[in-house]
């Protein structure tokens, strides 16, 4: 029998909103779940340094049952549990993540522990020894969520939430299709507050997983033309949101990057997967050395990860050198790979980013703990390349240095 394409595809029902003044739509989101005590869940920069709350006020009306702007970035456990709490006491039927990743994480934890309780421990993904790790099943109904989003984040569509323990500064890991958003608004003002080092930072994130998409192999016929407009809205809008901080179509277009990522990977099963050592690394180096910023992890990340990856995954990153116009004619598989890993570094490089981790403080020492840590991570179980222990990530680790 000749080849036949083996693919799947899993959706998500969510409606999204664009352009000047989205958050308008808010009421009619309130509306169609008959929702009587829409709370927000948002960091304090945007509470007190912007109009956004005034506005989802008007928007809404008597629905506007308050805010908890105690949001802080990796979402900390004690600032879920106390966000939690607020969203109790105001009787909330209904959420509204307003700001970045770290808003739309607390809020998607913030849903979970209403229904599940407190015990974030006992909810989370556990990882017993010498075995797949393993996400409880979380069956009780979660209350809906509409993320408005003022960064371009990949956290937009996922459904996954992963909190901070700061005893350990690792992340416990909640799973809930459950927490996917309703709505996503990508209101132009709104995108418009964060400083632009922000939104470049997210955008880099969403650079790295367009990346990602686009090499994941076998290719999904469809979540290729999603993967590959990513990288292409990621690849043209980040120079230009540089050179251009308020050029409001700019944040626009990098945030429907982030979404078209989240949609290719939905297609392809996970498929970007392959290169898990990506997002472990990344999240954990972030984690543990919040300075560098969850874009300056990706950025210093993510080429070495290429490189780790590239004996199993050679055919795919030469398919993302001619997405990203890196091959030339007569070049190897692996030649073109590589040709692709210097566009990258090219291109992040100049908009500003770190490729270094001596280039944001981490200590070279600071290697094993983040590459130890990243052994407990969910995505690291997917990787292409099978990972023995903790040495071989803090190899990577140490080369980034």
């Amino acid at each position: 029998m000749d080849y036949v394409n083996t693919f799947r595809y899993r959706g998500s029902d969510v409606r999204v909103y664009a352009g000047r003044d989205a958050l308008d739509n808010l009421k009619s989101e309130a509306d169609r779940a008959k929702a009587a005590k829409v709370f927000v869940v948002c960091v304090p920069e945007v509470a007190r340094g912007s109009d956004l709350l005034a506005r989802i006020g008007q928007a809404l009306g008597e629905r506007y049952a308050g805010a908890f702007d105690g949001v802080q970035a990796s979402s900390p456990l004690p600032s879920v549990l106390a966000g939690a709490r607020a969203a109790r006491q105001a009787g909330a039927d209904m959420l509204v993540a307003l700001g970045g990743g770290s808003a739309v994480v607390t809020a998607r934890a913030i849903s979970i522990i209403l229904a599940e309780g407190e015990d974030v421990h006992a909810l989370c993904t556990q990882y017993p020894p010498g075995k797949q790790p393993v996400s409880p099943r979380l069956a009780k109904s979660k209350l809906p969520i509409v993320n408005a989003l003022t960064t371009p984040t990949t956290a937009m569509n996922r459904a996954g939430a992963a909190v901070l323990d700061p005893g350990s500064s690792h992340r416990l890991e909640l799973f809930d299709p459950k927490t996917r958003p309703v709505a996503i608004i990508l209101d132009a003002q709104a995108l418009l507050t964060a400083p632009v080092s922000l939104a470049r930072g997210t955008g880099v994130a969403s650079l790295a997983d367009a990346i990602m998409s686009v090499a994941a192999m076998p290719p999904n016929p469809l979540g290729d033309g999603d993967a590959a407009q990513a990288l292409r809205l990621a690849w043209d809008n980040l120079p230009r949101l540089v050179r251009e901080p308020d050029n409001a179509d700019a944040r626009v277009l990098l945030a429907t990057a982030a979404f078209l990522c989240n949609r290719s990977e939905d297609a392809q099963g996970g498929g970007s997967g392959q290169f898990g050592v990506v997002r472990s690394l990344a999240h954990c180096l972030a984690s543990r050395h919040p300075r560098v910023g969850h874009g300056g992890a990706y950025a210093i990340v993510t080429v070495p990860c290429l490189r780790f990856n590239l004996a199993e995954t050679v055919a795919g990153q030469a398919r993302l050198a001619e997405a990203l116009g890196a091959r030339t004619k007569g070049m190897s598989d692996e030649g073109a790979a590589l040709a692709a890993h210097a566009a990258i570094e090219g291109l992040l490089r100049g908009v500003g980013m770190p490729l270094r981790l001596s280039e944001v403080g981490v200590p070279r020492e600071a290697c094993d703990a983040v590459a130890a840590d990243a052994m407990t991570d969910f995505f690291l179980f997917r990787n292409a390349r099978k990972i023995r222990d903790a040495g071989e990530l803090a190899e990577v680790l140490r080369g980034a240095w």
